[in-house]
C-alpha cells in the first residue's frame, strides 16, 4: 500500500461543522456539513427524550 494511501486509512480526526466549514479542503459528499449537524440533532433529541423501559 503507498504511503499517503497507508495515512489515509490509518489517520484520521473529528471535525466539528464549524471546522468542516471553514476548512479550505474539499468534502464528500457535498452536503456533509448538513448531515452532520442533523445526525447530531438527532443524537441530542434522543439523549433528552430516552425511550421507555420495557
Amino acid at each position: 500500500m503507498p504511503e499517503l494511501e497507508q495515512r489515509a486509512v490509518t489517520t484520521w480526526r473529528w471535525w466539528s461543522t464549524d471546522d468542516l466549514t471553514s476548512a479550505e479542503v474539499q468534502v464528500f459528499p457535498d452536503n456533509l456539513v448538513d448531515l452532520v449537524r442533523q445526525a447530531s440533532e438527532l443524537v441530542r433529541t434522543e439523549a433528552a427524550n430516552p425511550p421507555g423501559e420495557l
